[in-house]
């Protein structure tokens, strides 16, 4: 359970930071940072949020995993679970309604509960 767990990600992405990744660029992300309103723009931003938590999880997972020890690896993976079934269900949530007060509202929990545990998406 936990191996697969760690391969299930939303999209893999070589760089999970968004000015490299192609999931948003530099004028969306602006416009999400000034209260856009646009719904199709908040659902990018919740799905690009989910894939930047997921991907840099894998990728300390793998550094962590080559460099010090698989038990290291392990912890961080459950460290890690919650918060990104957290993500998973608020991101399924967003895609439920047309509500965007809503959506805007869950985007902001999501981006609290990466900036909890010391990710900052953006």
């Amino acid at each position: 359970m936990c191996e697969r767990f760690r391969l299930l990600t939303t999209k893999k992405l070589k760089n999970p930071y968004w000015r490299f990744n192609n999931l948003l660029n530099e004028n969306e992300v602006n416009e999400f940072l000034k209260g856009t309103k646009d719904l199709a723009l908040l659902q990018k931003v919740s799905f690009y949020i989910l894939a930047h938590v997921e991907n840099l999880t894998l990728q300390v997972l793998k550094y962590l995993r080559v460099n010090l020890k698989k038990e290291d690896a392990d912890k961080h993976l459950e460290f890690m679970k919650p918060i990104i079934r957290k993500l998973r269900k608020i991101y399924k949530e967003i895609h439920k309604t047309n509500d965007v007060k809503k959506v805007s509202s869950l985007i902001d929990e999501m981006v609290s509960i990466c900036l909890e545990v010391g990710i900052d998406p953006f």
